[in-house]
C-alpha cells in the first residue's frame, strides 16, 4: 500500500505539472487574454480542488495502509503472497515512475519555452498597460480641457446675456433720448455745448450799443456765445447773445435780425432751444 501511495503522490505531481503545462500553453495561445485569465483561473481552481481531493485520497490510503500494516503484523502469513504481488506491482510502478519521470522532463522543458512565450506576452501586456495608463491620462487632459471649453461657454452665454440685457436697456433708453431730443426740437446731430440750459430771467438794465443785463450768471448754467429769447407778457421781442458772464449776472447783445420790438427792463429773458 505505501508503494500504492507513492504513485498517487507522483500521479498527483505529474497531473499537476501536466495541467499547469496546458495552462501555460493555452494562455500564451489565446487571443483574449481577460476571458483566458478567467478561464484559466477557473481551471487552476479546479485543479486545486482536484489536488485537494487527491491528499484526501493519499492520506485516506495512508490510513487504510496503516490499517493494512495492523492487520499484516496480524494475518503475515497470508500477506507472503500479496507481498510477491506488491513487489511485481512495485517493479511495474518502477517502470512507469521511469517511464513517467522521462514525460515529466519533456513537459519541464516544454514548460521552459512556454516560459518564454509568456514572458515576451507579459512584455507586450506591460506596454499595452503602459500605453493605457497613457491613453487614460491624454482622455482626461481632454476631458479637463472639455470642461474648462464649457465654463468658458458657458461665461460667455452670461456676458452675451448681460450684453443683449443692457442693449435692450440702451435701446430703451436711446428711444426715451430720441422722445426727448424730438420734444426739444433737437437731432442727435445737433451742437448741444451752445445750447444752455432752461433758464427763466429778467433784463436788469438796458445800455447802448445793443447791449443788455440779464439776471442769469454762469452760476445758472451760462456761458459765452448761448442765446436768450426776450418776451414781455405774450409778446416776443428779440434774440440776445450773451458775451460776457459773472456769477449772478450776465451781459448780452441784442441780435438786430431777431429784433421784434424795444427792449426794456423787467422784460423777461428765457433759453430756447435750437438744432
Amino acid at each position: 500500500m505505501r508503494l500504492l501511495g507513492n504513485f498517487l503522490v507522483v500521479l498527483t505531481l505529474v497531473l499537476s505539472l501536466l495541467f499547469a503545462s496546458l495552462s501555460i500553453v493555452v494562455f500564451a495561445t489565446h487571443k483574449n487574454w481577460r476571458d483566458e485569465a478567467k478561464r484559466l483561473k477557473d481551471e487552476v481552481t479546479k485543479l486545486e480542488s482536484a489536488n485537494k481531493r487527491f491528499r484526501e485520497e493519499i492520506e485516506q490510503a495512508k490510513t487504510t495502509l496503516a490499517q493494512e500494516q495492523l492487520a499484516r503484523k496480524m494475518a503475515i502469513a497470508s500477506l507472503e503472497t500479496q507481498l510477491v504481488a506488491a513487489r511485481d506491482q512495485y517493479a511495474q510502478a518502477q517502470a512507469e515512475a521511469t517511464r513517467l519521470a522521462a514525460e515529466v522532463g519533456t513537459l519541464v522543458e516544454k514548460g521552459k519555452n512556454d516560459s518564454a512565450v509568456m514572458a515576451a506576452v507579459t512584455a507586450e501586456v506591460t506596454q499595452l498597460r503602459s500605453q493605457l495608463v497613457n491613453d487614460r491620462a491624454d482622455r482626461d487632459q481632454q476631458f479637463a480641457n472639455v470642461v474648462k471649453l464649457t465654463d468658458d461657454l458657458h461665461s460667455l452665454q452670461g456676458v452675451r446675456d448681460n450684453l443683449l440685457n443692457r442693449n435692450t436697456q440702451l435701446a430703451e433708453q436711446n428711444a426715451r433720448m430720441k422722445k426727448v431730443l424730438e420734444a426739444n426740437d433737437l437731432s442727435e446731430f445737433a451742437d448741444v455745448a451752445s445750447v444752455p440750459p432752461k433758464l427763466d430771467g429778467i433784463v436788469m438794465a438796458v445800455g447802448t450799443d445793443n447791449l443788455v443785463e440779464i439776471s442769469l450768471g454762469s452760476d445758472d448754467g451760462l456761458k459765452v456765445g448761448h442765446t436768450l429769447d426776450v418776451y414781455r407778457g405774450t409778446t416776443y421781442l428779440g434774440r440776445i447773445e450773451v458775451v460776457r458772464t459773472l456769477p449772478s449776472r450776465s451781459v448780452a447783445k441784442i441780435l438786430p435780425e431777431y429784433r421784434k420790438g424795444q427792449i426794456r427792463t423787467q422784460d423777461r429773458v428765457a433759453t430756447r432751444f435750437v438744432n
